[in-house]
């Protein structure tokens, strides 16, 4: 029986509605006014004598025109610019006023920057989580890696004083080591200028506030049932005649439907490879009107083609999507109409009751990453990351959870998405094998030669595969047939010797390990119910064997034996060091962090160190606990913890029962692997992670139905 929504439930989504819409109006609103200095470089006053409040002045004027370059070598006295490559640029002046601001030409030269005022650090460079000689510093790489997207001036904010009165400030400039030509001040600095003057400024907490309070009104109060909108649906477009005439015109058969499903991949791919957008186009409407009959294809078909979804499917021409959107999108428009039309009313529950709050907490965190993203200084390239990432990811699992709530056959309709899946994790393999033996398509580092596939990096391809690698496994020492355990051995084999050939040492020494370990504690405490459990320790155990021996060439190469010698591995070097930028970084930033997509920016412009100057463009903390804090700040984190916790106690549930699933196994395992290798590396911010995330645990925590259940 329907229960009618309660009136409490309904002011709960009224009020979550209004806050969210009113704080997402704010926020892109304070965006678009965001705190600006706008200064034109070409009215800098040269023959200024002072800098007073209102006035801006240029390098080449007296008030910054004591510059002297000191020497590293002992006794040698200060010289006038230009400075050598190893020396060191001083210039000390005075100032009047509350704020000084440094206008930057900033490129790809490693330098730093140090203002010292009144003896103390500036106020606005560098104030928390570092070492003191940090503070009050700024690199000089531009935010931006491409020149084209560098704006000639960047106008900062580097102090600000409570006492209006005379300041004296030093300015330090050096260069790193391995740069090899002279330097003056003109080369990073433009001008200084004092209190340029009132700024329009409006806040971004209270749209973030009034964000927040929304969204926590829609995910503590009931959701609302749709079941009677749709049966009103359904029954208009029964009488339109639509299911009729789709009925008639598609097959029935699911032999015919899986060989139309497999012409209109092949001619996606064709169109894509050859850039014939006509074919991709039809291949891609055949898929569509398929998919309104069994929308499951279209599905499993979009996780096929997530290794691949770097290269995007030409539409028209001078016209190209990438695949995760047009899957993510096109799936959930099938799938509705696949409801709507076919199957109206919703059956038996698939899930575990838990699903309800991981599903909650995943749209939870969809709409912080929003608000973060309007929150963030780089806008565009929040925005893009939010669209193509959360909120892609976000209608794919919409499309999952309403597929297998109204499918009348959820275990056939999930065998087929993980079957599709695996498939196109089999696809990247053998091509990342093949490329691997031909010398393309790969990074040599380190004494080793790296697979990649079609991926930007080995370490990325790594990531998504060992995920797989887990999931076959655990498949494998379930399967009923000799025919699964063909088709799941291969796919274990085939992809576990993909990981091998990336060396990456996050899959190798944390993600498969404790991912497999997992699985194997789950095996033993499940053999007294499950005697199919023993099969899978020992073929956990070959794994293990087999990967040890064919990784023993490769030991003494100075990838693989810097894993024991860490404390001298410059990787490792890299990462302690940015871990302390991103911890520097989140006490900046700490209650929505940077937004997503911004760390990259905020890392080489405000936050790398001088030890690692030559490793400016990281992206990500590679750190799964400073990744949630300072792309969605501190409430972010506590979403993924609460979401950690329900979901993993969801699948220690499901190995409780009486027949656990062979997925929930696996599920436990793959998500236990993608923590450890987040650890150090990325781990959920991609379009191809953020989807399989919603894969895992939507399939892991169905329970069995019906007589299967007993």
């Amino acid at each position: 029986m329907l229960t009618r929504p309660t009136p409490r439930a309904g002011i709960a989504t009224a009020i979550g509605a209004a806050c969210l819409l009113a704080g997402l109006i704010w926020l892109a609103w304070s965006g678009s006014r965001a705190v600006t200095v706008v200064l034109s470089v070409n009215s800098l006053d040269t023959t200024a004598g002072a800098l007073t409040p209102g006035t801006a002045v240029s390098v080449a004027g007296p008030v910054l025109s004591g510059t002297i370059c000191r020497s590293a070598e002992p006794g040698t006295a200060p010289a006038s610019p230009p400075c050598r490559p190893d020396d060191v640029l001083e210039v000390d002046f005075t100032w009047e006023g509350t704020e000084l601001w440094l206008a930057l030409d900033r490129a790809n030269v490693p330098a730093g920057l140090r203002l010292i005022v009144d003896q103390t650090p500036a106020s606005e460079l560098r104030r928390f989580l570092d070492s003191k000689l940090l503070l009050g510093t700024i690199p000089l790489l531009s935010p931006w890696e491409h020149p084209r997207m560098r704006p000639e001036t960047e106008w900062i904010l580097a102090h600000r004083s409570a006492h209006p009165g005379v300041h004296t400030a030093s300015l330090t400039i050096w260069q790193a080591p391995w740069v090899e030509e002279a330097f003056q001040l003109q080369d990073f600095l433009s001008g200084a200028a004092s209190d340029p003057g009132p700024v329009q400024w409006w806040p971004t907490w209270p749209g973030g506030v009034l964000a927040l309070l929304g969204l926590a009104c829609w995910t503590l109060a009931p959701w609302r049932p749709l079941a009677p909108a749709w049966r009103k649906s359904a029954a208009t477009l029964a009488n339109l005649g639509i299911k009729t005439v789709l009925t008639k015109a598609l097959p029935t058969s699911p032999t015919v439907q899986g060989a139309v499903a497999a012409v209109a991949a092949i001619a996606i791919t064709v169109g894509t490879m050859s850039d014939f957008w006509w074919l991709a186009l039809s291949g891609l409407g055949l898929l569509g009107l398929l998919g309104t009959r069994q929308p499951v294809l279209w599905l499993g078909l979009t996780l096929a083609g997530l290794p691949f979804h770097l290269h995007p499917l030409p539409l028209a021409p001078g016209l190209a999507l990438n695949l995760v959107e047009i899957g993510a999108w096109g799936g959930f428009a099938v799938t509705l109409a696949h409801v709507l039309v076919f199957e109206p009313t919703a059956r038996e529950y698939p899930f575990q009751p838990c699903m309800r709050w991981v599903a909650r907490f995943l749209f939870l965190a969809i709409g912080l990453a929003l608000v973060s993203a309007l929150a963030a200084d780089y806008l565009p390239q929040a925005i893009r990351e939010w669209r193509t990432v959360f909120l892609a990811g976000g209608v794919f699992l919409a499309s999952l959870l309403l597929l297998l709530h109204h499918t009348p056959e959820p275990e056939r309709a999930a065998q087929v998405l993980i079957g599709l899946w695996m498939t196109g994790a089999v696809a990247i393999s053998l091509f990342s094998i093949v490329a691997w033996t031909q010398g393309i398509q790969v990074t040599e580092v380190e004494g080793v030669r790296r697979a990649r596939g079609l991926f930007g990096s080995p370490n990325n391809l790594a990531l998504y595969l060992e995920r797989c690698v887990l999931v076959a496994l655990a498949m494998l020492g379930f399967a009923a047939s000799w025919k699964w355990r063909l088709a799941w051995g291969l796919s274990a084999a085939l992809t576990a010797g993909t990981v091998l050939l990336t060396f990456s040492k996050g899959a190798l020494f944390l993600g498969l390990p404790i991912g497999g370990l997992t699985i194997l504690l789950a095996a033993i405490a499940t053999r007294p119910r499950w005697p199919e459990a023993r099969w899978l320790i020992w073929i956990l155990a070959g794994t293990a064997a087999t990967g040890l021996a064919a990784l023993a060439p490769f030991l003494d190469t100075p990838r693989m034996s810097g894993v024991l010698n860490w404390r001298e591995s410059f990787p490792a070097l890299v990462r302690v060091h940015l871990w302390r930028s991103s911890l520097a970084m989140f006490a900046d930033y700490w209650w929505l962090g940077v937004g997503p997509d911004n760390f990259l920016y905020w890392y080489r412009g405000v936050y790398v160190t001088p030890e690692v100057w030559n490793e400016p463009s990281l992206n990500h903390p590679h750190n799964i606990i400073l990744d949630l804090l300072t792309r969605l700040g501190l409430p972010g984190f506590l979403i993924g913890l609460a979401l950690a916790w329900v979901a993993v106690g969801g699948l220690l549930r499901q190995l409780s029962s009486v027949r656990p699933r062979p997925m929930a196994v696996a599920a436990l395992g793959a998500c236990t692997a993608g923590i450890a290798h987040g650890m150090v590396d990325a781990s959920y911010a991609l379009p191809e992670l953020w989807m399989t995330w919603g894969l895992l645990l939507t399939l892991g925590l169905m329970h069995r139905q019906g007589a299967e259940a007993a």
